[in-house]
């Protein structure tokens, strides 16, 4: 997916809507799910050995598969942020590009959210133990798109863009790309140090969400793999078993309370900031636009994809989310484990499907995402993940992995939260509002 970029001369970032985040849902939701599936079916057809041994299965798999993924995240949201275009801008014509982007991860090849993406089936492989789907998937993966990428649209990106699109592919490598530029790449952020306070902040902070990032999405492999090697038992419940479901039951009430009321139980500073300063401007004779408050989000205009509108009354579609989901999650406690579920066939299924519903709540931020609905339904699948991990953990007679997945989850909506407010911090640095009160230091 060559970096070409949406309306020349225009600085507004194209809206995504739901049909852009259907390519988006193949490659994070139906592309496991597959890539699991196919994988098993050929390792039983070729009788392949299970590779790499354990721990390097893990040491390797996750090294692949965030490799992939910080690619093909970084790469995607170049292509949104700095050239105003979609990767699937055929699907809308506001989302159509009509200038080359060559900087960046778009200088080390050509295709990089190609050769990002398409590393993630390798990593999964390796963690599982999969050679079908480490080697098999990939190499099928790779093919596809280099018939699709050399027949399709290469030739329409030399119609459009003619010379200037051919000297860019004479100069940069079609799929591969080439080492230095890419380390450099995606170091920068730690290069970035080195520059004035403010850039110095903002990568602090980018890096802290990073951090939070990577731990979470470590922890949630570490609990996928490890409850993909213990056994189920069909014991009834245990006391652990049933204080990991109660404990979590409780997270999703006291989530539901804290989402209700954020202005009440939240303790960010950075809120109480612009609370305090709107107040002090409304009492003086400032001639800045003082902040007005709806929830906890300003209503300059800024935070319009953070909150969504119903019947009159403004809500945090993140919080909103998170209650609906922990709602859901509620009944299905009371619905499915009384009644003692059996999850024997489907247990595999369910573990991907929660695993990958925490990782697109964990991402969200990673997207280019600027539609509230949207933050609302990953939101959703975020708490629902959860749950479907608690169906699977409930099944497992492991003391130790029960209690690593309730301090996981608690890690989780940590990790979110500091996520949320790293992306609002970034958001009012990057405003730009000359009348805007609130100072960003």
């Amino acid at each position: 997916m060559v970096g070409y970029v949406g309306k020349q001369g225009s600085n507004k970032l194209p809206q995504v809507g739901f049909r852009h985040i259907l390519p988006y849902s193949l490659i994070f939701v139906v592309a496991p799910i597959l890539t699991f599936a196919i994988g098993a079916w050929l390792d039983q057809i070729f009788h392949l050995p299970r590779f790499p041994r354990f721990p390097f299965n893990l040491c390797s798999g996750l090294s692949v598969f965030f490799f992939g993924l910080s690619i093909g995240i970084k790469s995607t949201r170049a292509l949104y942020r700095l050239g105003r275009g979609l990767p699937w801008g055929e699907l809308s014509q506001q989302a159509q590009s009509d200038q080359l982007v060559t900087t960046g991860l778009y200088a080390c090849c050509r295709n990089p959210m190609t050769f990002g993406y398409s590393l993630l089936p390798c990593g999964m492989g390796l963690m599982f133990q999969s050679p079908g789907m480490a080697f098999l998937i990939p190499a099928m993966v790779f093919a596809v798109m280099i018939v699709w990428l050399k027949l399709w649209e290469e030739p329409n990106l030399q119609k459009r863009f003619g010379e200037a699109y051919l000297e860019y592919k004479r100069t940069t490598p079609f799929l591969i790309p080439r080492s230095k530029p890419l380390v450099l790449e995606l170091l920068s952020p730690i290069f970035r140090l080195q520059q004035d306070a403010e850039v110095k902040r903002l990568t602090h902070y980018r890096l802290l969400s990073i951090a939070y990032l990577s731990v979470s999405l470590f922890g949630l492999c570490l609990l996928v793999v490890s409850l993909f090697s213990t056994p189920i038992s069909l014991s009834s419940l245990t006391f652990w078993r049933q204080l990991t479901i109660s404990c979590f039951g409780a997270i999703c009430i006291l989530g539901t309370i804290a989402g209700i009321y954020p202005s009440k139980c939240s303790s960010i500073k950075h809120f109480s900031s612009i609370r305090k300063n709107a107040s002090q401007i409304n009492r003086g004779n400032s001639d800045k636009k003082a902040i007005i408050l709806s929830g906890h989000h300003p209503t300059c205009g800024t935070f319009s994809s953070h909150v969504i509108l119903f019947r009159g009354k403004t809500y945090c579609a993140g919080c909103t989310g998170l209650v609906a989901g922990a709602i859901a999650s509620l009944f299905g406690i009371l619905l499915c484990f009384p009644a003692g579920l059996n999850i024997s066939e489907t247990g595999k299924l369910l573990l991907c499907l929660g695993s990958i519903g925490v990782a697109c709540g964990l991402l969200q931020y990673e997207l280019p995402v600027n539609k509230a609905m949207v933050h609302f339904l990953l939101n959703i699948m975020f708490v629902l993940g959860a749950f479907m991990l608690l169906i699977s953990v409930s099944k497992v007679n492991n003391v130790g992995l029960n209690l690593f997945f309730l301090a996981l989850t608690v890690y989780w909506i940590v990790a979110r939260m500091m996520m949320s407010r790293f992306e609002h911090y970034k958001m009012c640095a990057y405003c730009g509002l000359a009348s805007c009160s609130y100072s960003f230091h």
